[in-house]
């Protein structure tokens, strides 16, 4: 009795969680990037690279970022990224946003 007693308060004793209604922002960013590998293979242009991005506006921190594209020979490119953002948002405290 007592598990299910348990089993149906717990549920009610968490907490919610809201979020605030969206709200748009902007932001400039600069970066550097850097190649680390490229080659051609089969027509395609394969690049690897990385970069630093210094970002300024409603947006105010820095990112780091690794990303690999692929310029196909018939005109397409693929692209995959991923990073980090260390920063903050209309002036909130500095958080870290991994994407």
């Amino acid at each position: 009795m007592t598990l299910i007693t348990i089993c149906m308060v717990l549920p009610l004793a968490s907490l919610p969680a809201y979020a605030e209604p969206p709200t748009e922002v902007s932001g400039d960013f600069d970066y550097v990037p850097t190649i680390i590998h490229d080659e051609f293979r089969g027509g395609n242009w394969i690049v690897d690279a990385t970069d630093v991005e210094t970002w300024t506006g409603d947006l105010v921190g820095t990112a780091t970022s690794e990303y690999k594209a692929i310029f196909h020979r018939l005109g397409v490119v693929t692209f995959s990224s991923k990073g980090v953002f260390v920063g903050s948002v209309l002036g909130s405290e500095e958080g870290t946003l991994e994407y």
